[in-house]
């Protein structure tokens, strides 16, 4: 149970690292230029990259359902 435990907590730790969530945007923001994704789905993972920076994750945020 103890390594469970850890493991639950690292992955905790990952999402909200502010470095890790960064980097995902970055590489959004790339895949946006690229034409990987639409304009609505980059605001919707910048929104979810906001939410998990802030801690908000789950709750409504800037007006818009979650």
């Amino acid at each position: 149970m103890w390594i469970a435990e850890r493991l639950l907590e690292e992955a905790e730790r990952e999402l909200s690292d502010p470095a890790a969530i960064e980097q995902q945007l970055e590489a959004a923001e790339r895949a946006h230029e690229r034409g990987e994704l639409t304009d609505d789905e980059l605001a919707d993972i910048e929104d979810e990259l906001l939410r998990r920076l802030t801690g908000q994750e789950g709750e409504w945020y800037g007006g818009t359902h979650a």
